[in-house]
């Protein structure tokens, strides 16, 4: 079954090391009210120097701002322990937590073993740290093509970027889309350039000349200032025009296999108009063992993109460890600015299911002993020859019978002797008497 294309785009890409696992892009973070605010603070808002903030300025439920002048308002307002400034708390709280529930996520510590985002290229999608984030030197975000992907960085603890540190944003990236969720302080450092909104737990710092094209937001302690530029992002509109949308059909390469075995999904691209070839890559997600669907949103990512072979394309085996029903969903990473991203939501009518069921036991081969064989000594016919007249026949067993003689056989074959002696002294006596 072949479905139509939709905008959902995933990936992440590296120049510097080989291609990471991805996950698809998610929906941007609701911001609510807040999103006016450049600056948010819980407890305080203090300012050294001359900083220039474009956009709101909050403080709820502190009541102390402190530096402006000689820092400058622009394009907002100041609100202070007002009704504005804690509906934005509100909704501030709001997105924080939904930041901090999306999932599934990519762990920074697979790309990064000291949890450094710096060097990096991403694609859109959800990262997380179980501990801080840190940014040193350069990290590029790719939104590969769309300017609508989003990205979530998780992080449980602290946010630290270092002295001149710096983001690039390319592909259509946007730093209306880029979120960061910071378990409790997020530290900015001296002239580093900074994208995205700081959604921060406890408190926020900018030191001297680190510059925030975003927002710096805090729910429960302060933000400091000292000489920064922030500024309230603004989304450019996706634009609609693209060479070719590209539609998938796909299947998998079995329908039912028994508990151990593996399957596979294959997937065709046909752009529209025909004539062309999508390239990109694809990524395949599962869901099991209970689905009758799968949608890349809802599956777990299988393996890292597999690259589009004259457009199509084949998933690594998947060996389901358990019995029941698994499906694929499949998303398309078209190439930049070349194609529509797709996606199709794999069910049992576009043959993207396979059941699982219990293998079955092994044949036992029962094997019978046979009984001890009875050995039953050979019989030997004896041969007959005729004998003289007045003989007397003396039988003998066979010497090759392979058996002792018994006290019997001796005892027949004595008395057959001494019968024999006493018919010749019969003889002799009648012979003399007749003589």
């Amino acid at each position: 079954m072949v479905i139509g294309s939709v905008m959902i785009v995933a990936g992440i890409v590296s120049t510097s090391q080989p291609a990471l696992a991805t996950t698809s892009s998610p929906s941007p973070v609701v911001m609510g009210t807040a999103s006016t605010f450049a600056i948010l603070a819980g407890s305080s808002v203090t300012n050294t120097g001359s900083s220039t903030i474009s956009g709101n300025l909050g403080l709820s439920p502190g009541s102390s701002v402190t530096g402006f002048p000689p820092g400058i308002i622009s394009n907002g307002t100041e609100h202070v322990t007002d009704a504005v400034a804690a509906q934005a708390q509100s909704d501030l709280t709001h997105a924080y937590l939904d930041a901090a529930g999306r999932t599934p996520a990519t762990p920074v510590s697979s790309l990064s073993s000291n949890l450094d985002l710096g060097g990096l290229t991403l694609g859109p999608g959800i990262y997380s740290s179980a501990s801080s984030l840190n940014v040193t030197g350069q990290v590029t975000l790719d939104a590969q093509g769309n300017q609508n992907a989003v990205f979530i960085f998780q992080a449980v603890s602290t946010l630290i970027t270092a002295s001149n540190s710096t983001f690039t944003l390319t592909g259509g990236a946007q730093a209306c889309n880029v979120f960061w969720q910071v378990g409790s302080s997020a530290t900015l450092g001296s002239n580093s350039k900074f994208d995205g909104t700081i959604l921060a737990l406890t408190s926020a710092s900018l030191l001297t000349g680190a510059n925030v094209n975003g927002r710096v937001l805090a729910r429960n302690g302060a933000v400091t200032l000292e000489s920064n530029v922030i500024s309230v992002p603004t989304c450019t509109a996706a634009s609609t025009t693209v060479t070719s949308s590209a539609s998938i059909a796909t299947s998998v390469s079995a329908s039912s296999i028994p508990l151990g075995a593996s399957v596979t999904d294959h997937a065709v691209l046909t752009a529209t108009p025909s004539g062309t070839t999508p390239a990109g890559s694809v990524q395949f997600y599962t869901c099991g063992p209970n689905a009758t669907s799968c949608s890349p949103t809802a599956g777990a990512v299988l393996d890292s993109t597999e690259a589009l072979s004259n457009g199509t394309a084949t998933s690594s085996s998947f060996t389901p460890t358990a019995v029941g029903t698994y499906c694929y969903g499949v998303t398309y990473l078209p190439q930049s600015g070349t194609y529509l991203g797709s996606s199709e939501t794999g069910s049992g009518s576009n043959d993207e299911c396979v059941t699982v069921t219990q293998a079955a036991a092994g044949s036992v081969s029962s094997t019978t002993i046979p009984p001890t064989p009875v050995t039953t000594p050979a019989v030997t016919t004896p041969v007959t020859t005729p004998l003289a007249a007045g003989s007397t026949a003396v039988v003998v067993p066979a010497s090759n019978t392979g058996e002792p003689w018994s006290a019997a056989s001796y005892w027949i074959l004595a008395s057959i002797i001494a019968l024999s002696g006493f018919g010749l002294v019969g003889q002799w006596l009648r012979r003399r008497r007749t003589a």
